[in-house]
């Protein structure tokens, strides 16, 4: 179980958001021992007691599940990074498709005979008459 009572000497939680200390309410929880040992060490890490780590814990899954998601820096990273390679990928899809059309064009003017490709030596070029190579 997790120390949530207060003992001899222990300071009362930090006031969060604007919360007087006289507007805090102590509540009685259980937890297995397994949570209640990371509870304790994640405290710890954070330079926090057991009872200000859990309340801002559940303070953050509250906010959650009202809809006020606060994402960590992290994750808002994360999904611009993402989102600069789906624009930067609907970017080059859209090149590879003008290139293919482009390229099919070409094929197809080519089958035709329609293409500045095509090879027109009776036409344009007439051939020399004096034996000489161009």
């Amino acid at each position: 179980m997790a120390d949530t009572e207060p003992n001899e000497g222990a300071k009362a939680p930090k006031p969060t958001g604007g919360n007087a200390p006289g507007d805090l309410v102590q509540r009685h929880v259980r937890f297995e021992r397994r949570l209640s040992e990371l509870i304790d060490a994640n405290a710890k890490a954070a330079s926090m007691t057991a009872s200000e780590y859990i309340a801002a814990a559940v303070a953050d899954r509250v906010r959650r599940d009202a809809g006020f998601i606060d994402a960590p820096t992290m994750v808002d990273t994360r999904l611009a990074e993402l989102t600069e390679k789906v624009v930067s990928l609907e970017h080059t899809v859209e090149t590879m498709g003008r290139t293919a059309l482009a390229s099919l064009r070409g094929i197809s003017d080519l089958a035709r005979g329609d293409s500045y490709l095509a090879d027109r030596v009776g036409k344009e070029y007439p051939a020399r008459t004096d034996g000489k190579a161009r």
